[in-house]
């Protein structure tokens, strides 16, 4: 769910930010509309309708606007909906009324404030992230790319160690330093790196596979794409075919 988020806030614009319309015959219209509206958008949101939950849940935050609550389940809702800019715009708000921020606003914030260079707050919010497993891995990865924005090399470095020290995550912070070496225009550590990803993966999946192939192809560097990507064959007929278009 990380995953998806963090690829849906990669491709949003951060300027001129306008709620997602939603249907108006899926908001509730009858009596005490505050209670009505909230309580059909928890019921929209069980069902995974998403656009009815959104649209009632924005229409209790009407009446309610500064309910720390109420914007963090609407920011969820919108988020799950498609509604990324509206969900950040949320997320700001909720950070107005007295930071009533969650996990999730908060790495939709980070990732906001490094999308617009203000590395000093992205680096805040990661902050804000509880310790649990996921972020453990989580937070220093993005950390490590906020020190590369800042093109602070050894601060990144630094970073993406701790999730090489962590059982069964070295591979994904060899091939995250390899990337941070490369745009630093270290390309002989960068290739050593890659290297010694694929080399301890033993058996690469597709995915480190086609980021290998894609590094190399990106300098040039076509036969080693290809070499890659060959050594799938028996595994994987989209990665021979692509190895033999280039």
């Amino acid at each position: 769910a990380v995953a998806a988020f963090s690829l849906a806030l990669a491709g949003c614009q951060t300027t001129a930010l306008q709620p997602t319309p939603h249907t108006a015959s899926t908001v509730y219209t009858g009596p005490s509309s505050t209670t009505g509206s909230y309580l059909i958008a928890r019921q929209a949101y069980r069902a995974r309708d998403l656009d009815r939950a959104a649209s009632n849940f924005e229409a209790a935050l009407n009446d309610d606007p500064e309910n720390p609550a109420l914007l963090r389940r609407t920011f969820l809702a919108e988020l799950e909906f498609g509604g990324v800019p509206t969900a950040i715009t949320l997320a700001r708000r909720a950070e107005r009324v007295g930071n009533a921020t969650g996990p999730f606003m908060d790495l939709a914030l980070a990732l906001d404030a490094s999308k617009t260079g203000n590395w000093a707050k992205a680096d805040d919010h990661l902050l804000r992230l509880p310790k649990t497993r996921l972020n453990q891995i989580l937070r220093p990865l993005l950390s490590g790319w906020v020190a590369a924005g800042r093109s602070d090399w050894v601060a990144a470095k630094e970073s993406f160690a701790k999730v090489k020290s962590i059982s069964g995550f070295e591979v994904l912070a060899l091939l995250h330093t390899a990337h941070a070496k490369r745009l630093e225009g270290d390309q002989g550590n960068a290739d050593l790196l890659f290297s010694e990803a694929l080399e301890k993966s033993g058996k690469p999946p597709l995915r480190l596979s086609l980021a290998a192939a894609i590094y190399y192809a990106s300098s040039q560097r076509l036969d080693e794409a290809r070499r890659i990507l060959s050594a799938r064959s028996g595994r994987d007929h989209d990665a021979v075919g692509i190895a033999a278009v280039w």
